[in-house]
């Protein structure tokens, strides 16, 4: 099948896209559309994440930003190694028990 004889349709206002847009495989029919469909795009990736919040512009939102990652990861690690320890003292009670087993009197 021919691409010329496919009638294409904007995806934003859903007119028929022209010819010689069709040959550039434009998917919108003019360029107003196309402008509405790339603000979407961007507004659509926006609202995903805060470009602001992951990516600070001044220099003191910078070092907030750092100052605050940072002791987001240190109480990750304190968690991580209280977590590591019990699981330990758990491990370390379970082999002595095995070692030595209590004894039945009878």
């Amino acid at each position: 099948m021919n691409l010329n004889e496919v009638k294409v349709y904007c995806v934003v206002c859903g007119d028929v896209v022209p010819e010689d847009r069709k040959r550039r495989r434009s998917i919108t029919c003019r360029k107003e559309c196309a402008d509405a469909r790339n603000a979407y795009l961007r507004a659509r990736v926006e609202a995903k994440k805060c470009k602001y919040c992951a990516q600070p512009s001044t220099p003191e939102q910078r070092e907030d930003f750092k100052a605050w990652r940072r002791a987001r990861n240190a109480q990750a690690l304190a968690a991580k190694k209280a977590a590591k320890v019990a699981e330990g003292d758990e491990a370390w009670a379970a082999a002595k028990k095995a070692a030595k087993p209590e004894m039945v009197i009878k």
